[in-house]
Protein backbone atom coordinates (compact mmCIF):
# COMPACT_ATOMS: atom_id res chain seq x y z
CA UNK A 1 0.00 0.00 0.00
CA UNK A 2 2.79 2.40 0.93
CA UNK A 3 4.62 1.58 -2.32
CA UNK A 4 1.50 2.34 -4.36
CA UNK A 5 1.03 5.66 -2.56
CA UNK A 6 4.68 6.59 -3.16
CA UNK A 7 4.36 5.79 -6.86
CA UNK A 8 1.20 7.89 -7.11
CA UNK A 9 2.96 10.82 -5.44
CA UNK A 10 5.88 10.59 -7.86
CA UNK A 11 3.54 10.54 -10.85
CA UNK A 12 1.67 13.56 -9.49
CA UNK A 13 4.94 15.50 -9.17
CA UNK A 14 6.03 14.49 -12.66
CA UNK A 15 2.88 15.84 -14.29
CA UNK A 16 2.33 18.86 -12.05
CA UNK A 17 2.64 22.32 -13.57
CA UNK A 18 6.09 23.86 -13.07
CA UNK A 19 6.36 26.34 -10.24
CA UNK A 20 6.58 30.07 -10.84
CA UNK A 21 10.15 31.30 -11.25
CA UNK A 22 11.26 34.87 -10.43
CA UNK A 23 14.72 36.05 -11.45
CA UNK A 24 15.94 39.45 -10.24
CA UNK A 25 19.70 38.91 -10.79
CA UNK A 26 20.61 39.89 -7.21
CA UNK A 27 22.73 36.75 -6.74
CA UNK A 28 24.67 37.26 -9.97
CA UNK A 29 28.09 38.88 -10.32
CA UNK A 30 28.44 42.38 -11.76
CA UNK A 31 30.21 42.41 -15.12
CA UNK A 32 29.36 38.81 -15.97
CA UNK A 33 26.55 36.89 -17.62
CA UNK A 34 23.84 35.81 -15.18
CA UNK A 35 23.74 32.16 -14.20
CA UNK A 36 21.54 29.92 -16.33
CA UNK A 37 21.48 32.36 -19.28
CA UNK A 38 23.15 31.96 -22.68
CA UNK A 39 23.63 34.71 -25.31
CA UNK A 40 22.50 34.16 -28.89
CA UNK A 41 21.86 36.20 -32.03
CA UNK A 42 19.57 35.69 -35.01
CA UNK A 43 21.20 35.38 -38.40
CA UNK A 44 24.90 36.07 -38.85
CA UNK A 45 25.07 39.32 -36.88
CA UNK A 46 27.33 40.04 -33.94
CA UNK A 47 26.25 38.73 -30.54
CA UNK A 48 25.17 41.27 -27.96
CA UNK A 49 27.22 42.19 -24.90
CA UNK A 50 25.14 40.94 -21.99
CA UNK A 51 26.29 41.55 -18.41
CA UNK A 52 24.99 42.25 -14.93
CA UNK A 53 25.11 45.91 -13.89
CA UNK A 54 24.15 47.87 -10.81
CA UNK A 55 21.34 50.40 -11.31
CA UNK A 56 20.10 52.81 -8.66
CA UNK A 57 16.55 52.69 -10.00
CA UNK A 58 16.40 48.89 -10.40
CA UNK A 59 12.86 47.64 -9.72
CA UNK A 60 14.18 44.89 -7.43
CA UNK A 61 17.38 45.31 -5.43
CA UNK A 62 20.38 46.87 -7.13
CA UNK A 63 21.23 44.62 -10.09
CA UNK A 64 19.88 44.36 -13.64
CA UNK A 65 20.77 42.53 -16.85
CA UNK A 66 22.07 44.91 -19.55
CA UNK A 67 22.73 44.68 -23.28
CA UNK A 68 25.11 47.49 -24.28
CA UNK A 69 26.61 46.50 -27.63
CA UNK A 70 26.07 49.29 -30.20
CA UNK A 71 26.05 47.15 -33.35
CA UNK A 72 23.71 49.12 -35.65
CA UNK A 73 22.45 46.53 -38.17
CA UNK A 74 18.67 46.90 -38.30
CA UNK A 75 18.08 43.15 -38.49
CA UNK A 76 20.35 42.23 -35.58
CA UNK A 77 18.31 40.50 -32.87
CA UNK A 78 20.43 39.78 -29.80
CA UNK A 79 18.99 37.38 -27.21
CA UNK A 80 19.86 36.12 -23.75
CA UNK A 81 18.20 32.72 -23.38
CA UNK A 82 17.13 31.23 -20.07
CA UNK A 83 18.50 27.69 -19.83
CA UNK A 84 15.25 25.98 -18.89
CA UNK A 85 13.32 23.02 -20.17
CA UNK A 86 11.27 23.55 -23.32
CA UNK A 87 7.53 24.09 -22.95
CA UNK A 88 4.71 24.59 -25.49
CA UNK A 89 2.94 27.17 -23.30
CA UNK A 90 4.44 30.08 -21.36
CA UNK A 91 3.41 33.14 -19.36
CA UNK A 92 6.47 35.39 -19.19
CA UNK A 93 6.92 38.92 -17.85
CA UNK A 94 9.94 41.19 -17.62
CA UNK A 95 10.73 44.76 -16.60
CA UNK A 96 12.39 46.58 -19.49
CA UNK A 97 14.12 49.97 -19.72
CA UNK A 98 15.27 51.33 -23.10
CA UNK A 99 18.22 53.57 -22.22
CA UNK A 100 19.89 54.18 -25.59
CA UNK A 101 20.30 53.47 -29.28
CA UNK A 102 20.31 55.44 -32.54
CA UNK A 103 18.90 52.83 -34.91
CA UNK A 104 16.48 51.39 -32.36
CA UNK A 105 15.50 51.66 -28.70
CA UNK A 106 13.67 48.47 -27.92
CA UNK A 107 13.50 45.46 -25.64
CA UNK A 108 11.49 42.27 -25.80
CA UNK A 109 10.49 39.02 -24.19
CA UNK A 110 10.72 35.75 -26.15
CA UNK A 111 8.59 32.60 -25.99
CA UNK A 112 8.88 29.30 -27.88
CA UNK A 113 12.57 29.82 -28.50
CA UNK A 114 13.41 26.79 -30.65
CA UNK A 115 16.78 28.10 -31.80
CA UNK A 116 18.37 31.47 -32.48
CA UNK A 117 16.45 31.90 -35.74
CA UNK A 118 13.01 30.58 -34.74
CA UNK A 119 10.85 32.01 -31.93
CA UNK A 120 8.18 34.58 -31.02
CA UNK A 121 9.02 37.96 -29.49
CA UNK A 122 6.82 40.67 -27.97
CA UNK A 123 8.82 43.88 -28.04
CA UNK A 124 8.37 47.46 -26.82
CA UNK A 125 9.84 50.23 -28.99
CA UNK A 126 10.57 53.63 -27.42
CA UNK A 127 11.43 55.26 -30.75
CA UNK A 128 8.34 54.11 -32.62
CA UNK A 129 5.97 54.24 -29.65
CA UNK A 130 4.47 50.79 -30.02
CA UNK A 131 4.36 47.23 -28.73
CA UNK A 132 4.33 44.45 -31.32
CA UNK A 133 4.39 40.67 -31.54
CA UNK A 134 6.65 39.08 -34.15
CA UNK A 135 7.22 35.56 -35.38
CA UNK A 136 10.89 35.09 -36.23
CA UNK A 137 11.23 32.32 -38.82
CA UNK A 138 14.65 31.41 -40.20
CA UNK A 139 15.96 34.70 -38.82
CA UNK A 140 13.33 36.90 -40.49
CA UNK A 141 10.83 38.77 -38.30
CA UNK A 142 7.20 39.05 -39.44
CA UNK A 143 4.76 41.20 -37.49
CA UNK A 144 1.74 39.27 -36.19
CA UNK A 145 -0.01 42.06 -34.25
CA UNK A 146 0.73 45.39 -32.60
CA UNK A 147 -0.61 48.53 -30.99
CA UNK A 148 0.60 52.13 -30.66
CA UNK A 149 1.46 52.95 -27.06
CA UNK A 150 3.74 55.40 -25.26
CA UNK A 151 7.03 53.67 -24.36
CA UNK A 152 9.06 56.31 -22.54
CA UNK A 153 12.82 55.87 -22.76
CA UNK A 154 14.84 55.74 -19.53
CA UNK A 155 11.84 54.44 -17.61
CA UNK A 156 10.95 50.96 -16.42
CA UNK A 157 7.98 49.22 -18.05
CA UNK A 158 6.36 45.80 -17.66
CA UNK A 159 6.13 43.63 -20.77
CA UNK A 160 4.28 40.33 -20.66
CA UNK A 161 3.35 37.67 -23.24
CA UNK A 162 1.19 34.58 -22.73
CA UNK A 163 1.44 31.81 -25.32
CA UNK A 164 -0.89 28.83 -25.30
CA UNK A 165 -1.59 26.77 -28.39
CA UNK A 166 -2.30 29.13 -31.30
CA UNK A 167 -3.25 32.01 -28.98
CA UNK A 168 -0.99 34.86 -27.89
CA UNK A 169 -1.83 37.63 -25.43
CA UNK A 170 0.38 40.69 -24.91
CA UNK A 171 0.28 43.04 -21.90
CA UNK A 172 2.13 46.31 -21.29
CA UNK A 173 2.30 47.97 -17.87
CA UNK A 174 -0.44 45.62 -16.59
CA UNK A 175 -2.83 46.51 -19.45
CA UNK A 176 -3.78 43.88 -22.01
CA UNK A 177 -3.02 45.43 -25.38
CA UNK A 178 -4.12 42.69 -27.78
CA UNK A 179 -4.51 38.99 -28.38
CA UNK A 180 -4.08 37.11 -31.61
CA UNK A 181 -3.51 33.68 -33.12
CA UNK A 182 -0.62 32.33 -35.18
CA UNK A 183 0.78 29.00 -36.40
CA UNK A 184 4.41 29.79 -37.26
CA UNK A 185 5.82 27.80 -34.32
CA UNK A 186 3.95 25.06 -32.45
CA UNK A 187 6.93 23.16 -31.02
CA UNK A 188 7.94 23.61 -27.36
CA UNK A 189 10.62 26.19 -26.70
CA UNK A 190 12.53 28.18 -24.10
CA UNK A 191 12.13 31.80 -23.01
CA UNK A 192 14.51 34.76 -23.36
CA UNK A 193 15.00 38.50 -23.36
CA UNK A 194 15.75 40.32 -26.62
CA UNK A 195 17.08 43.52 -28.13
CA UNK A 196 17.14 44.96 -31.64
CA UNK A 197 19.96 46.61 -33.62
CA UNK A 198 21.97 48.99 -31.39
CA UNK A 199 19.46 49.17 -28.54
CA UNK A 200 20.97 49.62 -25.09
CA UNK A 201 18.42 47.99 -22.84
CA UNK A 202 18.12 46.97 -19.19
CA UNK A 203 16.05 44.05 -17.86
CA UNK A 204 14.89 43.06 -14.38
CA UNK A 205 12.23 40.94 -12.64
CA UNK A 206 12.10 38.12 -15.20
CA UNK A 207 9.05 36.07 -14.18
CA UNK A 208 7.96 32.74 -15.68
CA UNK A 209 4.55 31.45 -14.63
CA UNK A 210 2.59 28.26 -15.35
CA UNK A 211 -0.13 28.88 -17.92
CA UNK A 212 -3.58 28.58 -16.43
CA UNK A 213 -5.84 26.28 -18.38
Amino acid sequence: MRTAMTLAALLLCAFAAPAERRINFEDDEVGKLPRFFTPAVSGDAKEGKWAIEEARDAPSGKKVLAQRDAEGAEDRYALCVYDSRRAPAADVEVRVNCVGGKTAQSGGVVVRYINRNNYYVARANAQGGNVRLYAVVQGKATQIAGQPVSVAANQWHKLRVIASGRRFEVHFNDIRLFDTVDDAHRDPGQVAVWTEADSATLFDDFIIKPVEK
